[in-house]
Order: structure tokens, then C-alpha cells, then sequence
């Protein structure tokens, strides 16, 4: 509890809503007026994080309760799951999620509600009438009356340890993927709406995707962002360096930071058996009874169920998270599985060095981020390159016949490509480029060079077409036969830079230092 624990609220109900949506909040805001409620809602037309000003910061820790106008469209708009991760946060640090964010749900089905906690809750139909819009106000009325401070005065988020040491810290440059959290955090509390969950027990999920795509990242920050959610404590245990191992040295390297966690704890195994580790740990998290997160990072393709079931936290308090390239886990635990960026969130990592200077230049870049299909590892890579260079020469660049400019030394910041991965920090293989630019504006592209990719024949674009997908088969989207030693060689420089995947959601993230800030 913040030192605004006696703040009395200013408004009664924040209404978070899609644009798309404004006609039903024309007819919804006047009803809840109506009841007697103080309604905060934003009229404003940007529907990005530059929406999510101080006022509306402001606005929503001032109000009691959330209620979201939870359509299709809202879990598309970034500004729509902040708001409502923030009520969310807000009544579970009170120990209820669903005490201050109410749902109200004009589709025939609430699959696409998340988390799973508010399908079961609070959770009304939109209403067709105008008597049943007013009804629907009265129990939003009931319910705020019933709430006495505002969500401003719950914000303050409880330490939760980690182990082993040190904490993952995310990063501050780590973009979008607030829906993919909130699928990973329903996947893993499934079991806890069983009325509503139509399929996966809970308990456990996956986060899968190809080399580069941010799985390790997004784990980072679902357990930074809802680690509330495991006062028990987050268990991370990393097993990218055994990529190349058998299984019995992955399950070595597993039963080693089990024993880790087990002295931290100060727990005497009798046995230094993985099972017999895993079982003495289980009486102490049962002992504790609370939460508790248990995160197995990069998981290697090939494990046999036996082994596979081994890296399940030992207790039912704890739920499962693994992250993995692998497409052979699909029984283990329900399937998160992360496309590339979307082109907003493309631009905003490839520009995160540097800010367009012109529209020339902003053009050149969105056009950057399609030709490499919104993968977040090859715009990290880009970001870093044009610090030094601007959007539309850097295009052509990357497009041109000759050296690759994603693995060339000569680039700038070229020895951090391909160096070696400093200790701690996963390899993340550069991506695909994608065929070349679908939509080529005047605009995006400077003058066509000699050996330009703009200037360059279909034979030379077949070049810059490769293929990648996770391991143990699935569909390829785009098989192509451009040279693979490209992302090979590339591997070791993404995860190798300082502040690799920072805000890119790199296969690997870096590792934090001791004192609790990555590099």
C-alpha cells in the first residue's frame, strides 16, 4: 500500500474501449451518468502507447473500477491492454484480479477474453435495449459502490524472489506482446476458470517460435509484469547452452540449477536423484503454500516424455512455463505460439536508436520492417545499424548484391554481430529477409545505385528469400534456397551485442548482471 492509501477517488468508472467501438460508448457513458456514476472516458483519436498520456495515467489511478468494452478489436490495441493490465494489477495486489476490472462483451463468445479470470466474472453481454443498457448501468453502479478506494492506491508491487540468482530484469526497450502475455497468463490459470476454460487443464504452457522471434523475453516480462501473481516466488531455470546436448546432459544441467534453488533455501536433499531433488523441493513449496512460477528457458527439441515431465514444477501451487523452438511438445502444455511483430511494433524497435528524420526516411523504415516480415531479432540487428545510417540507405543496403550488410564486418557495429556471445547471453539467428518489398512508395526508397536491391533483377531478389521455422517440422511459409550460413554466422552476433534483444524479444534475452541490470 502506497502512501495514498486514504486518497479519495475522483471518478467512480474509467470505460476502456476500441475507436472502433465509439458508437456503442455513445450509448453506454450517458446510462452510466444516468446512475449516478463520475465516468472518466478518452475521446482522444491516437490509439497508441503516445495515447496513454499523463492524463490518462492520472485518470485511471483516480477511478475505482475499469470497464472494458471488450469487443474483437480491443485486445488488438496496446493502449486497451494497458489500461486494463492496470486495473488487473490493481485488484490483485489486493488479492482479487477481478475487483477492479469489469467486462462487458458484444461478441457471441468470450474466446477471445483475457485473462481467462474475467470470462467467469463480471462478464456482461452487451446489451440490445435501452432498458437493458440501463440495467447494465445499475450493476456497474452496485459494484463501484461497493469499492471505496481508487485503483491508484494498489499499484505498489510486492517483491517476489527469484531463484536462482540473479533476477532477470527484461528490458527497457522490449516491444508490444501485452496480448501474448495475457494468452500465457490464461493458458497457465485455466484451471482456475473451469466453467469457462474449454480446453487445457492450466497449470502449464509453451511459448514457441523460431530462432530470434522473443521467447525468452516475453517469459522475462510476463513474470516481471504478473509476478504479483506468484508471491511463492519465480524459479528460472536456462537451459539455452544445451541446444547441442543429449538428453541426459540437458536433464544434468536441469538436476544442477534444481540443486541450486534447493541450497538458496537452505533445504538438505537426502538424495541427489533428479526425482528425489524435485520431490524434497515439493514439501517445501507445499510447506509454504503460496504460487509460485517455475520457467524452464530454452528447451531442446528431442526430449522423451519421461524426461519432459521432469521439468514440470514439482507442487500444484506452481504453474509451468517453457519456452522452446520445438514443435514436439504440443501434449505437454498449451501452445503460445509468437508471429513476428505487427508493422507498429516493428517500427517502433527498428527506430528505437534513431528517429526518422523525414518522411522519406519514416517511409524507408516501414518499409524496412515488412522486407523482414516483422521479425523482432533482424530489426534489432537493423536498429543498431542505423544509428549510423539513415532508413532509406540502409534499405538498400540490406536489399543490395555483395556483402550482407546483417553480417559484414565492415557494417557499423559489425564486431558486435559476430563476435562471440558474452557469458550468459543466447546466440539469436538473424531472420529471414522475407521477399522482397511488396509495396515499394517513390518515397521509401533513395535513388537507385548501381548493385542496389532496388536496381536488382528477380534473380537477384530469389537470393534474399530464406527459410526458417521452428524445429520438428510444421508449415514453411516461404521455402526458399538463399544461403543459410548467413543466419548461421549471424547467430552469434544478435545475442552478442551489448544490450541484445533489449525491446526485441530475442531468442535469447540477456542475462542481468549481480547487481540486477542487464547489460
Amino acid at each position: 500500500m502506497t502512501s495514498r492509501e486514504a486518497s479519495p477517488p475522483e471518478w467512480d468508472v474509467f470505460v476502456s474501449y476500441s475507436r472502433s467501438d465509439a458508437a456503442r460508448i455513445g450509448v453506454l457513458v450517458p446510462a452510466l451518468e444516468a446512475a449516478g456514476l463520475r465516468v472518466f472516458v478518452d475521446d482522444t483519436a491516437v490509439d497508441d502507447f503516445s495515447s496513454i498520456t499523463a492524463t490518462i495515467t492520472e485518470a485511471l489511478s483516480r477511478c475505482k473500477v475499469l470497464l472494458a468494452v471488450y469487443s474483437a478489436d480491443y485486445p488488438q490495441r496496446r493502449a486497451c491492454q494497458w489500461e486494463l493490465t492496470y486495473a488487473y494489477l490493481s485488484g490483485q495486489h489486493e488479492g482479487d484480479p477481478r475487483r477492479r476490472a469489469l467486462v462487458v462483451n458484444p461478441e457471441e463468445t468470450a474466446d477471445h477474453v483475457h485473462p481467462v479470470e474475467l470470462r467467469d466474472a463480471r462478464h456482461w453481454p452487451w446489451p440490445t435495449t435501452r432498458e437493458a443498457v440501463a440495467r447494465l448501468a445499475g450493476r456497474v453502479a452496485a459494484h463501484a459502490d461497493a469499492v471505496t478506494t481508487p485503483m491508484g492506491d494498489h499499484t505498489h508491487v510486492p517483491s517476489v524472489p527469484w531463484l536462482p540468482a540473479p533476477a532477470r530484469t527484461g528490458s527497457v526497450r522490449f516491444t508490444g506482446r501485452l496480448a501474448e502475455q495475457w494468452r500465457v497468463h490464461t493458458a497457465l490459470h485455466r484451471h482456475r476458470a473451469p466453467l469457462v476454460a474449454q480446453s487445457g487443464a492450466g497449470r502449464a504452457a509453451q511459448l514457441r517460435g523460431m530462432p530470434g522471434i522473443g521467447k525468452s523475453l516475453l517469459a522475462q516480462e510476463y513474470a516481471l509484469h504478473l509476478g504479483s501473481a506468484f508471491p511463492g516466488g519465480i524459479f528460472w531455470f536456462d537451459l539455452h547452452h544445451c541446444a547441442e546436448s543429449g538428453p541426459a546432459d540437458v536433464m544434468d544441467a536441469y538436476a544442477e540449477q534444481v540443486g541450486t534453488v534447493l541450497s538458496a533455501l537452505r533445504l538438505d536433499a537426502p538424495t541427489a536423484s533428479l526425482p528425489g531433488r524435485l520431490s524434497h523441493l515439493a514439501v517445501a513449496l507445499g510447506e509454504r503454500n503460496a504460487p509460485c512460477l517455475w520457467v524452464v528457458d530454452g528447451v531442446p527439441d528431442g526430449l522423451p516424455g519421461n524426461l519432459l515431465h521432469l521439468l514440470r514444477g514439482p507442487h500444484l501451487l506452481t504453474a509451468t512455463l517453457i519456452t522452446t523452438r520445438s514443435l514436439r511438445y504440443a501434449s505437454f502444455a498449451e501452445p503460445v505460439d509468437l508471429p513476428p511483430l505487427n508493422d507498429q511494433d516493428g517500427f517502433r524497435l527498428l527506430t528505437s536508436r534513431r528517429a526518422p528524420q523525414d518522411e522519406l526516411e519514416r517511409a524507408a523504415a516501414s518499409a524496412l520492417v515488412r522486407d523482414v516480415d516483422g521479425h523482432p531479432g533482424t530489426l534489432d540487428v537493423l536498429a543498431d545499424l542505423a544509428a549510423d545510417s539513415d532508413f532509406g540507405h540502409l534499405r538498400n543496403r540490406l536489399h543490395a548484391a555483395g556483402t550482407d550488410v546483417l553480417t559484414s564486418r565492415a557494417a557499423p557495429g559489425a564486431a558486435r554481430l559476430t563476435g562471440p556471445s558474452p557469458a550468459g547471453a543466447g546466440a539469436a539467428v538473424a531472420p529471414p529477409v522475407g521477399d522482397l518489398p511488396r509495396e515499394r512508395p517513390a518515397a521509401a526508397v533513395r535513388p537507385r545505385l548501381p548493385g542496389s536491391a532496388v536496381a536488382a533483377d528477380a534473380g537477384e531478389r530469389a537470393g534474399h528469400r530464406r527459410a526458417l521455422r521452428p524445429v520438428g517440422g510444421g508449415p514453411d511459409r516461404r521455402r526458399g534456397t538463399g544461403d543459410t550460413a548467413r543466419l548461421r554466422s549471424a547467430a552469434s552476433g544478435a545475442g552478442a551485442r551489448t544490450g541484445a534483444g533489449a525491446g526485441t524479444g530475442l531468442d535469447r534475452a540477456p542475462a542481468p548482471r549481480p547487481g540486477g541490470t542487464a547489460s
